[in-house]
Formats: C-alpha cells, structure tokens, sequence
C-alpha cells in the first residue's frame, strides 16, 4: 500500500494489508529487491520491496531488471525523477499516471562500478540528511513563562474557523486554482503553498472557506503524528474539516508567538483526547 511505501522510505516492507494464499495467486506478486513504483495515491513514488509481496492496482512493478541496472540506481533516478512524473499525472480528483507513461522514461545508464558510485555518494548525503531532519524533528520550543504574566484561554483572545470538503463524487469541484488543504500538509511549519485544489463551485457548494493568511493552524487527526501538529499559513488557501484555523483577534497576541507556543505544547494538545 502507498501507506507502506510513504512510511518506509526506500526499503518498504507491507505492513499495511495482507492477503491469504488463494488472494496473493489473484494479485501481482513481487519479488524481494524488485522495484516498485506509485501510479496514484503519490505519484512517481519509488520503492523497493524488502521481502516478497504483492502489489496493487496503484504501483507499476519492474521484474527481471536488466543485470546492467542496479535497483538503488534505479531507485534513486525514480525517486529524482518524482516531481516530474507527478506533473504528468493526470486526473480531476486523484492523480494517477499510466503504465505507458512508466515505460517511457529514460534514464542514463553508467556502468555498474559507476552506478555503484552514485548510490554510495547519494547514500552519505542521506545519512547526512536524515541525521539533521531528526534533530529538526525532534526539536521543540522551551519557552521560559514568567508566572506574573496573564495566562488567558484561546477563547477570549481568537477566532475559530475550520473547513469542509466538496462532495468527492462531483469532479467539477477539484483541480480548479483555489489551495485546499488536509492534515497532512501542517507538517509543512509554515505553510506557502498545498497540492489540493478546489474550484469556485467546490468552494461555494461546500462547507470550507477561506482562512485568514498568518492564522495558526491545528491538525485535528490524521495519520501517525500529525494530529496536534501545528503551522502557520502564510497564503490564501482553504482547508477540510480536519484542520482548525486560529486567528488571533486581540494586538496583544501576535500569531508567530502562538504558534510557537502550541508547538511547544504538541503532547498536551494530543492528550485532549486521552489518547498520545
């Protein structure tokens, strides 16, 4: 499932959904170190498979890759290549590209020594990368409270607003110019830009609206971590109902200092619900 694939990384091992012996025979089976491909869900996402699997109607599989191709090579010219083949997808409300659109990509071919090379070089940049995106990560604000200052409840000092969703059966409402935004787009921190688009009649005909630009807004659920998250929207844009929209309505409230202070409250805020 793409969940796997987003979840993984390059080395993706289903954990998702499984399937009997009589349904893998119905299924597109793959083999350990094969490399897989999103067509919907994330577009031009790439993976290889850690073990035996199948694979969905949403992934194009590579079998018998040629000896001449190594699967991280290939992996790494997928994964370089994703921006790309998302543009190219197609599709009112998912996006989705086409086994014939997979087959025609080019890609260079180095020899295997230097194929190797490039993986090894690409591989140390990532450990460098990964190593800092876990301290980014794993950072939270530490903001000293002076107990002479006045502690106040968001009630009395802001705006709520929160979203909806036009009718997913009615194509005419997505793939239009207006930003829509899901959960899973406040892990951005400070938000310029989404993937979701609404069009005018998918805005009037729906419970979502515009949400004032510096509001801070919260996740409300989502997958994994992202209920709690928080952000600040820095453009015009709309969201569903799983995002709250905070707008500060009093000048002794700035929405940069809100924003980091729900940041630094994230498991309190997760523990509303009684569940961390």
């Amino acid at each position: 499932m793409i969940s796997d694939v987003t979840r993984d990384g390059m080395y993706a091992t289903p954990l998702t959904d499984f399937l009997t012996e009589d349904g893998a025979k119905l299924s597109r089976p793959m083999k350990k170190g094969d490399v897989v491909i999103a067509v919907s869900g994330n577009p031009g996402l790439p993976t290889i498979l850690k073990v035996d699997a199948c694979i969905h109607d949403g992934f194009v599989g590579f079998r018998n890759l040629s000896p001449k191709v190594l699967a991280e090579f290939l992996y790494y010219f997928l994964l370089h290549q994703k921006e790309n083949s998302n543009s190219q997808s197609v599709g009112a409300i998912y996006k989705n590209l086409t086994t014939d659109q997979i087959k025609q990509i080019k890609i260079p071919l180095p020899p295997l020594l230097v194929q190797q090379d490039i993986v090894a070089e690409i591989e140390g940049y990532q450990k460098i990368i990964d190593g800092a995106r876990q301290v980014v990560e794993n950072y939270k604000p530490n903001i000293k409270i002076d107990p002479d200052w006045e502690v106040i409840e968001l009630k009395d000092f802001c705006e709520f607003l929160t979203g909806g969703t036009p009718k997913s059966t009615i194509k005419e409402y997505y793939g239009g110019n207006i930003k829509w935004l899901v959960s899973g787009d406040i892990h951005k921190g400070k938000i310029f830009d989404c993937e979701g688009r609404i069009t005018e009649s998918g805005l009037s005909d729906s419970n979502t609206k515009y949400l004032p630009i510096n509001s801070v807004l919260i996740a409300l659920n989502g997958q994994g971590k992202t209920r709690g998250t928080v952000a600040l929207l820095r453009t015009k844009a709309t969201c569903n109902q799983s995002i709250v929209s905070i707008n500060p309505k009093n000048e002794n409230l700035i929405s940069e200092y809100l924003y980091f202070i729900l940041k630094s409250k994230y498991q309190q805020i997760r523990g509303i619900t009684g569940d961390n």
